[in-house]
């Protein structure tokens, strides 16, 4: 039960490899439309490249790094001996969105001046000069004076002293001097040459600097490596290598030098407040050591009088610690005195300041930290963000926590100075004896060295501050810097040339399938064998339409009518008439039917048989355009006039041809009358008593009748089909013929085949392999 199965199978596999084997013979036969179109393809190709302007890609590559560690010296580093820390995250979102910002990329296109392109033609292209500007232009109005301004000017140099211009603001063009102030539409200025060219064209174009802001920004790629690393790829695409190259790494110095002023905001704000603390105490310290000055001047007092090593002991150590307590004292008061200056809710609040609460230095750390991520967040977006609004509220929260330990420190401060100055008290009651000038220079003394310890402290702090903004470093690292490939990015000339390659072998397929399908004529053997009929011969493609082979040719042509001969031979095997009638026709005209009939005749008779072509197609007849005869009698002069007989309308001798031939003769008005004529069938029986084939050459059947009116006299009819000339139409009529038996013994002949295999196959004479090119692309 699983045989038919399994036979269908087979069958529609084997029809799917014919079809694609006949495909591929189709194709093949067309090889030379496939390697024409892909020249043409190829060609349109390379000059399409050759007229495109190459662009470059440059890339580059940054490292992102933590703050918290990267292991370098923080912000903060000038007051890490009173536990300050300062940490700074940079969210790589955030990185990538501060590098994109029009801040950033407005620094790039000033420091390179990218708004002010120079152009000129080198082989029949337009290319930039970049580094390479052949003007050194000054604007009388300064540089920043052309950052609104747009339009171009075309300059010609004419000699090293003078050159033309056009300016496309007036559209007119003048002849300057260089190094003379020149007034256009885009300023006055004055053109030094540098690197010129006499009688070398060039372009200035000015562009405004926001529209080159938005060119670049919309231009340039970056993101991140992969969502497990900190490297940002920075890219960017440009018809100049170097001008590309030097925007990414010009783009990346820019951010580093952004995110180094990010962080000396702290320590510039610092050194800052020691400054005006040191001018403070500075004068503060002169008044108090010109009041010790003139103290001891006025009460003679030059040496220090003391009474008990117990005494006195005690009272430095008390001295001491009044001296820190009032030091602590002053710098709450300073940095209370700095906030409510500054009346801001996000300003920067002095670290470190030396005020011994560990709490607070934490909060005011923190407070700063919160405001410089702030300060980073607003540059890339606004204060109605999310985030800055959030960090705005932590903001002023610790800020109101900052307040209230300012006021608990001052408040435990005040108590413990209350306690020392009891002692104080109790320690002055211990020593009465001593004299009252020495108590009171005590006093003064002890205020001086309170402004020198305070003085001393800041002016260290302030050298610690100033090695901390030398050292401070961006936080990015740069892993590869701007470089491109040594070939352009665009075009890909092999992408360029492969897809034209496969446009050139695509189009010829399309259109050959295309002239496939809305073909309605026979092409091969297949297209007729598929309609259920067998070929017997087929017939080779001759360049000249009215051949006749010569003796002792090899060629396919002649091989292949004697192979035709061969084929008769078994069909007539079996006849028992010793002469054989073999009916020539077609279904129309010019489908080659009187060149095989003669053909067919040239190869009998070279087996020695005795053979005549007869030319029954009396309404068009073509035999005469093979065989050079004029004024030749014909079968219509036989059947009309009764005089003639058969051996005079014989033509025996045609150029040594081989074989004879009747020709048609007068064209008749009534030729299918004549064809009933009992003279044609005394004709017909006189040729078969003297030869061995007779050749009868017809009308097409498809046209008129007269061709089944010679069935009579036929033993075999051959049908010839054309390639490309038949039409599918006609198969019909050809089955209906066969069917039906209108003609004797039908077998079909395909004519005008193209064979590329078979060339020079039965040639003996060697031919140039030049030769042999030509012929296959010509068929």
């Amino acid at each position: 039960m699983n045989e038919p199965i399994f036979d269908t199978i087979e069958k529609e596999s084997s029809d799917s490899v014919s079809k694609i084997k006949n495909l591929f013979i189709l194709f093949f036969k067309k090889i030379h439309w496939f390697i024409f179109s892909i020249l043409i393809c190829l060609t349109f190709a390379y000059f399409k490249v050759k007229k495109i302007i190459p662009t470059y890609k440059a890339s580059a590559s940054i490292l992102i790094k933590d703050d918290e560690n990267s292991g370098f010296f923080q912000e903060s580093s000038a007051f890490q001996d009173l536990d300050y820390y300062n940490s700074m995250y940079y969210p790589l979102d955030n990185e990538i969105a501060i590098l994109r910002s029009r801040n950033i990329i407005q620094k790039v296109v000033r420091d390179l001046k990218l708004n002010v392109q120079y152009f000129t033609t080198k082989n029949e292209k337009t290319i930039e000069l970049f580094n390479e500007n052949p003007f050194r232009i000054t604007y009388l109005s300064g540089d920043s004076s052309i950052y609104n301004k747009q339009g171009n000017l075309n300059i010609k140099v004419v000699s090293l002293k003078s050159f033309l211009i056009e300016d496309s603001g007036s559209g007119k063009v003048i002849q300057a001097d260089f190094g003379k102030t020149l007034k256009t539409s885009v300023g006055n200025l004055i053109l030094i040459p540098e690197n010129i060219e006499i009688n070398k064209e060039y372009q200035i174009n000015y562009s405004t600097l926001e529209s080159k802001i938005t060119e670049i920004v919309g231009s340039i790629l970056i993101e991140k490596m992969n969502e497990f690393s900190n490297v940002i790829l920075i890219s960017f695409v440009d018809e100049n290598e170097f001008k590309a190259k030097a925007i990414i790494n010009n783009l990346i110095l820019q951010h580093q030098n952004d995110v180094i002023e990010d962080k000396n905001q702290v320590s510039v704000n610092s050194a800052n407040f020691i400054n005006e603390r040191i001018r403070f105490i500075s004068e503060e310290l002169d008044d108090v050591e010109n009041l010790v000055k003139n103290y001891k001047s006025k009460n003679e007092v030059f040496d220090v009088l003391t009474e008990k090593d117990l005494f006195l002991s005690t009272k430095a150590e008390n001295d001491q610690a009044i001296i820190q307590n009032e030091m602590q004292i002053k710098l709450i008061e300073y940095i209370n005195s700095y906030i409510e200056n500054q009346n801001d809710a996000t300003v920067l609040i002095p670290s470190n300041s030396g005020v011994e609460d560990i709490l607070l230095n934490q909060n005011i750390e923190l407070h700063n930290s919160i405001v410089l991520e702030r300060n980073r967040v607003l540059i890339s977006s606004s204060e109605k963000n999310p985030i800055a609004v959030n960090l705005k509220s932590k903001i002023i929260s610790l800020q109101e926590n900052i307040e209230i330990g300012l006021k608990r420190f001052e408040t435990s401060l005040k108590l413990n100075r209350r306690e020392l100055n009891f002692q104080e008290n109790k320690l002055n009651s211990n020593i009465v004896a001593l004299p009252r000038k020495e108590k009171e220079l005590r006093e003064i003394q002890r205020q001086q060295q309170i402004k020198e310890s305070l003085y001393l402290y800041l002016l260290q702090k302030r050298e610690e501050t100033a090695i901390t903004l030398a050292l401070t470093v961006p936080n990015s690292k740069v892993i590869d810097h701007a470089f491109c490939e040594s070939a352009s990015y665009s075009p890909n000339k092999r992408s360029v040339f492969f897809i034209a390659f496969i446009i050139g072998l695509i189009f010829p397929a399309i259109v050959i399938l295309l002239m496939q399908k809305l073909n309605s004529k026979i092409t091969n053997k297949e297209d007729f064998e598929k309609f259920g009929f067998d070929i017997l011969n087929t017939i080779p493609k001759n360049e000249n339409p009215y051949y006749i082979f010569k003796f002792n040719e090899n060629s396919f042509f002649a091989e292949s009518f004697r192979l035709l001969r061969t084929n008769l031979d078994f069909l007539s095997a079996t006849f028992d008439s010793k002469c054989k009638t073999i009916l020539v026709t077609s279904t129309k005209l010019s489908e080659g039917k009187s060149v095989i009939s003669i053909n067919l005749a040239k190869s009998l008779s070279l087996t020695g048989k005795k053979t005549i072509v007869l030319g029954l197609d009396l309404r068009s007849p073509s035999l005469s355009k093979y065989i050079d005869l004029k004024n030749s009698k014909g079968v219509t002069n036989f059947i009309v006039d009764k005089e003639l007989t058969v051996k005079s309308i014989i033509n025996t001798n045609v150029s040594d041809i081989g074989f004879d031939v009747i020709f048609s003769g007068d064209i008749p008005p009534n030729p299918a009358e004549l064809l009933l004529n009992e003279r044609l069938s005394l004709l017909i029986d006189e040729l078969k008593k003297e030869y061995d084939y007779i050749i009868i050459d017809s009308a097409p059947a498809s046209l008129v009748t007269d061709t089944f009116l010679l069935n009579q006299f036929v033993d075999i009819t051959l049908f010839i089909l054309r390639c490309n000339v038949t039409e599918n139409s006609s198969i019909d009529f050809m089955r209906k013929t066969k069917v039906q038996n209108k003609l004797e013994n039908i077998h079909f002949i395909l004519n005008d085949v193209v064979s590329v295999a078979n060339y020079s196959y039965y040639r003996r004479e060697k031919i140039s392999f030049i030769k042999k090119i030509i012929y296959f692309f010509k068929n």
